[in-house]
């Protein structure tokens, strides 16, 4: 009999706990389930924040690769009028230092004195050309007549 008190006392407890146990966790259970769905909720709009910037992230990197490449570009050419600059100015420098002066006017004045005294010598030569030829002919007809020293 006890027994049976103490089961039914434990039945009637258990069925009264467990009607207070839906209640109190039934409301529990929504602010739960309201609490994960906007902890979801958050979580999908970071996810989506993080896309966008992801994409953001993409595109300025393509723009800085871009910019990247440009800049050696004319780093390149740059590079290529400085060495150019540099020869001109060596150049430059060469013919103005005072060996390069003394050079190219050694040289100027050489190739004036020349393009005078050329057409003497070539006078000069015509000159002595004509002289020898006339002296091989006299003494041709020298020999032909007889008039030669070792025939007497």
């Amino acid at each position: 009999m006890i027994k049976k008190l103490m089961t039914k006392w434990k039945e009637e407890w258990w069925s009264k706990r467990e009607s207070q146990l839906i209640y109190e966790f039934s409301g529990m259970e929504s602010v739960v389930k309201s609490s994960l769905e906007n902890s979801l909720k958050k979580i999908k709009q970071q996810e989506e924040d993080l896309e966008t910037i992801s994409s953001r992230l993409r595109i300025q990197e393509a723009e800085c690769d871009e910019t990247y490449r440009r800049v050696e570009e004319r780093k390149l050419e740059l590079s290529s009028k400085n060495e150019e600059l540099l020869r001109t100015i060596r150049n430059i420098e060469s013919q103005s230092s005072p060996s390069g002066v003394w050079i190219q006017s050694f040289t100027a004045g050489f190739q004036c004195a020349w393009g005078m005294m050329e057409p003497m010598m070539l006078e000069g030569m015509e000159h002595l050309k004509k002289s020898i030829s006339d002296k091989a002919i006299t003494d041709t007809l020298v020999r032909l007549n007889g008039n030669d020293k070792k025939d007497k």
